[in-house]
């Protein structure tokens, strides 16, 4: 097989046709991407490619199964997508002619959805089979009958968890004419039941449950590291009552410890869902079913104090059911998440759910054609607040769409329909690269029909295939979701390809270069096979010591804000106000400089070590405004501040004590100041005013003494006006009254003007004083 030509991955069996020649189909390939259906003459080894599933409404896409032929000599087959609703079809092949025909395409209530496995032809000639998803109620698949003469479906039984879920395989009948079958999932212990079917009487008969592993088994969602260093997930079945467990794996001593089992109506059953730690430090995830609508549950698990509680149960049409991805913690505190049907379209719900008030409420109902269908995996919220997500189905192409939630305002937008070339049906996740840009996988599709790997730019709308999975040794079929590791890299998982034996790869992708490189090839015997779910990075996490403390500032002022982290020697920081990043906000502590109004609001900080990051809580930033800068008038003796209220007067920098009326009269020549202080503790200050009359004497042998600026910075001016031409001594001294310079200066009654500097001194409060006098001024001033 070369996927173009002849297709690739065929999953079936051939069948040996009545004219002596073989007949298969493959899942993937051919000449649109989704399959082909094949002839091999075994007398003259020559292939022919007879069909090329199309993926359109007229035809089918990724069969699964086997051809069978019945007594007329046609050929009958079952796609597990495509056709009308793109959840499968069933067709016909004429060897004779080479003329194909698409008989039927599932439509999820009625005759169910997405078949994997091949079609029996009973005693009475009519055609039975079985599909993994649909039927009603509870979606988990049925077993329907077909008619040949008349080209009618009918629906037989649906399947409903207790009596068995998700049939994967084909029926086969015995020699009593009843038909016998598997089933993935369901039956007593949620692993799968053996059951007999009676086409006649319709009698359904469950005759084995298969029992799993006490400590649980097929873990389907991804591994999560919570703040205690250790790791936590799920595992959908296994565990006391074989339908799953919670439990936790300690790296350092390789413990692994099953926490809680899973009990059907009372805390859930089969997890799909990869766990979260939320800000509380608790442990949120969904499983697939139970509860008391037998829909699922939204759990809530405290590693602290080993405590499990269910928080909501779903409900189908009211809130969805089977919820496959995970929880997404908004920036608002409320957990988002997406289930994979239910609503009122049965293709699945997006949700939020408030822990402090155990609200929930459903955002949107997936519509299918419209906005997309059945999600898998988990939304991602950016720095912009917008939240990104796919679903696996539904858009104009019934292939899957990437989508767009705005929390603040609850607008949903789809942004892209994914259609063959691009990809189609994506099952994971979306990740933010370190270029911003959003990079996901499709499981499926692209230039070969092995799934591709994209990314999309939030600013343009675009989507860039970055690459194309070519099967075999590159790997096909990529279901999880990518991880960036700390050189920006990006890994992720193929459930298949890889190598000879097809089980899956491990590969990086550099998103700077678009290399592409398989890492691991993934074997049974040696590491594991057909991965699903997501990889984690292990690193020591960030670990939140202090969070930010609310603080009350006046306009102009600085805020200083500060956490504290552990996580090792590579911390960094990105500080927030109001939802944004603060140009220049990497340091901790952080001081806000220069505050305006527009400042007020949450203040919190991104703490990163290269491997996992944390957000802060928000400290409460209060931005009280300033009053009006006052202005100061005279009027001959007075001095009037332009506020009523609020006033405090100023000689030379120094308080004057009892002086806080509008009103001033001076007794003293000087610059004088007044700061006006509001209700909210918020002050301005005036300009200085240089009062100057020479009818004023203040008893000693100066007329007046004024200093600029104040704050000083590099120097001090001060103008002297004394009575007589005197010698005097000028002296700086600091608060605990040491002396930091000293020097003698001759004073003139015509004034003099001095300039001290000021450069040398550490920033604080001083006094400068003139001595020599027989009234002795000492005036404040501040160093910056």
């Amino acid at each position: 097989f070369d996927t173009l030509t002849k297709g690739a991955n065929p999953n079936g069996s051939l069948l040996a046709a009545n004219n002596g020649k073989l007949y298969g189909m493959t899942s993937i390939g051919g000449t649109h991407g989704f399959g082909v259906l094949f002839e091999y003459d075994t007398a003259t080894a020559a292939f022919t490619d007879k069909h090329n599933f199309n993926d359109i409404s007229s035809d089918g896409a990724t069969p699964m199964g086997s051809l069978m032929q019945t007594n007329t000599g046609k050929l009958y087959g079952l796609t597990s997508s495509g056709g009308v609703n793109n959840i499968g079809t069933l067709f016909e092949y004429d060897p004779s002619n080479s003329i194909f025909t698409l008989k039927l395409s599932f439509d999820i209530s009625i005759n169910g959805a997405n078949p994997n496995g091949s079609l029996v032809e009973a005693a009475s000639g009519k055609l039975y089979g079985m599909t993994v998803s649909g039927g009603l109620p509870l979606g988990v698949g049925n077993i329907f009958e077909y008619d040949t003469t008349n080209g009618t479906a009918i629906n037989k039984m649906n399947f409903n968890s207790d009596n068995g879920a998700n049939p994967n395989g084909s029926l086969i009948q015995g020699v009593n004419g009843k038909l016998y079958g598997l089933t993935y999932a369901g039956g007593l212990n949620r692993d799968g039941v053996l059951f007999e079917f009676d086409p006649l009487t319709l009698v359904f008969s469950d005759k084995v449950d298969m029992n799993g592993a006490l400590n649980g088994g097929i873990p389907v969602g991804a591994l999560m590291l919570a703040s205690n260093g250790k790791l936590y997930g799920t595992a959908s079945v296994g565990g006391t009552g074989g339908i799953g467990v919670l439990f936790e794996f300690d790296t350092t001593t390789s413990t692994y410890t099953k926490l809680v089992d899973f009990n059907g109506s009372g805390n859930g059953f089969s997890p799909h869902c990869s766990l979260i730690q939320a800000s509380n430090g608790k442990l949120y995830g969904m499983t697939t079913g139970g509860g008391t609508k037998n829909d699922g549950v939204l759990f809530e698990y405290d590693p602290i104090t080993s405590a499990f509680a269910k928080r909501m149960d779903f409900d189908s049409l009211a809130t969805g059911l089977s919820p496959q991805g995970a929880l997404l913690e908004g920036k608002d505190g409320k957990l988002y998440g997406m289930t994979y049907q239910g609503g009122t379209s049965n293709n699945g719900v997006l949700f939020n759910y408030d822990l402090n008030a155990s609200t929930f409420t459903k955002l949107l109902d997936f519509d299918g054609l419209v906005n997309g269908s059945n999600p898998q995996g988990a939304l991602i919220q950016t720095i912009t607040g917008k939240m990104y997500g796919l679903a696996a189905g539904g858009g104009s192409a019934g292939m899957g769409v990437v989508f767009e939630y705005a929390p603040a305002t609850g607008i949903f937008t789809k942004k892209i329909d994914f259609t063959g070339p691009n990809g189609s049906t994506p099952y994971g996740s979306l990740l933010e690269g370190a270029n911003g840009k959003l990079f996901g996988l499709a499981s499926s599709a692209g230039s070969t029909g092995a799934g591709t790997l994209f990314e999309y730019d939030t600013s343009s709308a675009v989507l860039t295939v970055d690459h194309n999975f070519l099967g075999g040794p590159d790997g096909t079929a990529p279901q999880g979701s990518l991880v960036m590791g700390p050189n920006g890299k990006l890994f992720g998982t193929t459930v298949n390809g890889g190598g000879v034996t097809q089980e899956g790869e491990l590969f990086e992708f550099n998103p700077a270069t678009l290399g592409f490189w398989n890492k691991q090839t993934l074997t049974a015997s040696a590491s594991g096979n057909y991965p699903f779910g997501d990889l984690l990075f292990l690193c020591n996490p960030v670990q939140l010591t202090l969070q930010p403390s609310d603080t009350v500032k006046c306009q102009g002022a600085s805020a200083l804000f500060k956490v504290g982290a552990t996580g090792g020697s590579t911390i960094s920081y990105q500080w927030y106000d109001n939802g944004n990043a603060i140009s220049g906000g990497t340091t901790n502590p952080y001081t806000l400089t220069g505050l305006s109004l527009a400042d007020a609001g949450p203040v919190y900080c991104d703490v990163m070590n290269g491997c996992s990051s944390k957000n802060s809580n928000p400290g409460i930033l209060t931005v009280n405004a300033s009053p009006a800068i006052p202005t100061i008038t005279q009027n001959i003796t007075s001095l009037i501040s332009s506020s009523v209220t609020g006033n405090q007067w100023y000689l030379n920098g120094v308080l004057i004590a009892g002086a806080n009326g509008q009103n001033y009269v001076v007794s003293q020549n000087g610059n004088y100041t007044v700061v006006v202080t509001n209700a909210s503790g918020c002050s301005s200050t005036s300009a200085p005013f240089n009062f100057m009359d020479t009818g004023i004497r203040s008893g000693g042998t100066f007329v007046s003494v004024s200093i600029s600026p104040n704050p000083a910075h590099d120097f001090l001016n001060v103008i002297v006006f004394a009575e007589t031409d005197i010698t005097a001594k000028i002296t700086i001294v600091d608060l605990l009254g040491n002396i930091v310079m000293e020097r003698q200066e001759s004073l003139s009654s015509s004034g003099t003007s001095l300039q001290i500097h000021t450069d040398r001194l550490s920033s604080g409060v001083y006094i400068l004083c003139i001595s020599g006098l027989r009234e002795q001024p000492r005036i404040k001033f501040i160093k910056q």
